[in-house]
């Protein structure tokens, strides 16, 4: 049975049903999401997303999606595929530290983002980055301490790749493990061929730099009442043996 939605009002659930609509974007509606949803109340203030007169039409939730810079890899599909689903649903603001080329990204994707129906962030970047491949680890952290800044401004916070501590509750896709440095070393058979990659005092500082950063030094990945989607199987069977995550929903095309 459909649980009531908790904006109020119109159930997305009842339109988006299966993942040939929108395939990287139907893990909005289990009945999970209400956790990592999040009213800001005030005195004789409504919630946002709940219209005090039942006969109006319904507020539109307003919806972050973050992803710390669109290139052209799979995570970078989850976004746009996010933007397209939500577009007509929500009022969605889009955060990236990369230039956006809407066209090229809905050729890219096979998407129909309109751009008119997204409100876009710039994120601020590291002094003199002009890529996210350059240390990128650091210009994630620099990302997230600027998405932590929003997330009160939002009914709903998504981070289209990895974790994001949006200074509340969340929706976090997982994409890979990158994010974390046991991980990289023990599950990528690669990790450690470049110079740079490998365990080292160097190596140790750079991360512990980028932590500290983030703004999340000895604190975990995943903050509590997140709702963290894996993109596989094998991802849910590493949320839950490495980060204690069980039962994760897996979404995948």
């Amino acid at each position: 049975m459909i649980q009531p939605y908790p904006f109020g009002g119109y159930d997305p659930r009842n339109k988006v049903k299966d993942s040939t609509t929108s395939p990287c974007f139907p893990f909005i509606f289990p009945d999970e999401f209400p956790i990592a949803v999040h009213h800001r109340r005030s005195p004789g203030r409504v919630p946002r997303g709940l219209n005090p007169d039942p006969m109006a039409t319904p507020l539109q939730p307003e919806i972050l999606i973050a992803h710390p810079w669109m290139g052209r890899g799979g995570s970078e599909a989850t976004a746009m595929w996010s933007l397209d689903a939500l577009q007509d649903l929500a009022k969605v603001t889009f955060t990236t530290s990369s230039p956006v080329d809407w066209q090229s990204l809905n050729a890219a994707y096979g998407t129909r983002v309109d751009p008119a129906k997204i409100r876009f962030l710039p994120a601020p970047r590291l002094p003199g980055m002009k890529s996210g491949t350059t240390v990128a680890f650091w210009q994630r952290a620099y990302f997230e301490r600027f998405c932590r800044t929003l997330g009160d401004r939002f009914d709903a916070c998504i981070s289209a790749y990895n974790p994001i501590r949006f200074g509340r509750p969340g929706i976090q896709l997982i994409g890979d493990f990158s994010f974390n440095e046991e991980c990289r070393l023990r599950l990528y058979p690669h990790a450690a061929d470049q110079p740079r990659h490998r365990p080292s005092l160097l190596r140790q500082c750079y991360i512990s730099i980028g932590e500290r950063l983030a703004g999340r030094a000895e604190l975990p990945a995943t903050a509590p009442g997140d709702l963290v989607v894996a993109n596989s199987r094998w991802s849910a069977a590493v949320l839950q043996r490495m980060f204690q995550i069980p039962d994760a929903p897996v979404l995948h095309p």
